[in-house]
């Protein structure tokens, strides 16, 4: 009899840990209409790769319950589809991290048609609504844009990485409805970064102003807000910054979407750009959203430009040959911002406990980056440590924290840990290993693109 390699029971007990999880927060959060949370849908994020591995008849229900309470909520609470007055971070969560990545799962039309209801704003399609998009600058005219109020003046007519998140509503609502003008308009903003991000070397840009010359951008904005204030000191700081509001954003995830749609040549050029600055943070134990952004560009480009890199950065870092167990760790002080790509302040730490009671900080890669070794290098070993690390996670997770839907970007909750925070969307430990072991996906257009389906059922 064969016996059955030490990954496949990782696999076996890191779904069984989703199943647990997923019964038992259903349960739970049913006694809870929907609330009105900018970003309440964002807790289920791991939970749709499951369904499709599994075909979870009360998963699907679950997802059928969450869509009518929005629905619901946003007839009452919503003027056209968005907030009255709003902001392109913050106002567009639910829309990215919840509506875009629940129709794929049965083209239901009402949800279709809260996607299009935000999508039409963007290239000023609705009358009786303020314009959003300046096409003769190809910027949008704000960062506060809503659909009665838009602050299209100084010192809040910036563009950061923050309106990539436009772009993902977009690009999901081209895909859903087919409708070009979607996709133009993701083109047309997209081109305008391209352009910036290629057009120096060494400097990635973070902000688009609407102005050109540079003692005007310092006198209108140098002191006009924190907000902007602190915009004009991350363009003359550290790239790191610079790089990190991207990566959190979306930024290189559109890139790489509009070139799969496209084969647009200026948004791979511009995504390596970014991706050739973050290889350093690619073995930061605690930071999964590097090796997201790699995977994702090698499955899209069949590129392998950047593997033996990544290989050197994790090659020897391997856990502690004496440690017993592994610890999750809540810190009581509030961490400074940024702490890095894929970072947040409230994030969860992790340790090892040794035979000698030692506690041992962890410093291996994060899952999503030893998945990605394996599916560099092909080797077991690294399969097996990236399922085994991340059902260890989920395990202190499910027992230690609270799911996530009071807060979707939150750092310390069980979503965090499975699916990603604030500053990792998408880039969790579930999402990074089961995912891309089972399904063989990556995230696209905001929602999950298997490339292995199952059949369920009769």
């Amino acid at each position: 009899m064969v016996s059955q390699p030490d990954w496949a029971k990782n696999l076996q007990d890191l779904q069984s840990e989703m199943q647990r999880w997923i019964k038992q927060s259903i349960r739970q959060q049913k006694k809870i209409p929907w609330q009105g949370i900018h970003d309440e849908g964002a807790f289920i994020s791991s939970w749709y790769g499951y369904y499709w591995a599994t075909g979870d008849p009360e998963i699907v229900e679950f997802f059928r319950w969450m869509r009518d309470g929005y629905l619901d909520w946003a007839r009452k609470h919503l003027y056209h589809g968005h907030y009255g007055e709003g902001e392109v971070h913050h106002g567009t969560e639910n829309h990215i991290l919840f509506v875009a990545r629940l129709w794929p799962l049965e083209k239901d039309p009402a949800v279709i048609e809260a996607l299009e209801d935000v999508a039409h704003h963007l290239g000023n399609w609705v009358e009786g609504v303020p314009d959003w998009y300046d096409w003769e600058k190809r910027l949008f005219r704000s960062w506060y844009l809503g659909t009665e109020v838009v602050r299209a003046m100084p010192p809040y007519d910036f563009n950061v990485p923050d309106h990539f998140r436009l772009v993902q509503i977009a690009l999901s609502a081209y895909l859903a409805t087919g409708t070009t003008r979607y996709l133009e308009i993701s083109q047309d903003y997209t081109d305008a970064w391209c352009e910036a991000i290629l057009r120096y070397a060494g400097h990635v840009p973070a902000v688009l102003w609407p102005i050109e010359d540079d003692e005007e951008i310092e006198r209108i904005y140098g002191d006009a807000n924190a907000n902007a204030s602190h915009l004009l000191q991350v363009e003359r700081g550290a790239q790191d910054a610079r790089i990190e509001l991207h990566a959190s954003a979306g930024t290189v995830d559109v890139l790489l979407d509009l070139h799969k749609l496209t084969g647009g040549e200026n948004y791979i050029r511009a995504a390596e750009r970014i991706l050739d600055e973050m290889i350093p943070a690619f073995a930061d134990p605690l930071a999964e959203t590097p090796a997201a952004l790699f995977a994702k560009y090698r499955m899209i480009t069949e590129d392998t430009r950047y593997d033996q890199r990544l290989v050197a950065r994790m090659r020897y870092l391997e856990p502690p040959s004496d440690a017993v167990s592994t610890i999750l760790m809540l810190d009581s002080q509030k961490k400074a911002h940024p702490l890095g790509i894929g970072r947040r302040f409230d994030e969860v730490q992790w340790a090892y406990r040794l035979q000698s009671r030692q506690i041992r900080e962890y410093t291996e890669p994060s899952p999503s980056a030893l998945m990605l070794g394996y599916q560099i290098t092909g080797e077991g070993a690294w399969l097996n440590r990236a399922l085994k690390t991340a059902r260890e996670r989920l395990y202190l997770a499910r027992r230690a924290l609270i799911d996530g839907r009071e807060h979707g970007d939150a750092g310390s909750t069980i979503s965090a840990i499975a699916s990603g925070h604030g500053r990792a969307a998408s880039a969790g430990c579930v999402v990074g290993t089961f995912h891309p072991a089972v399904l063989g996906s990556y995230r696209y257009a905001n929602a999950d693109q298997p490339r292995v389906k199952y059949q369920h059922g009769g």
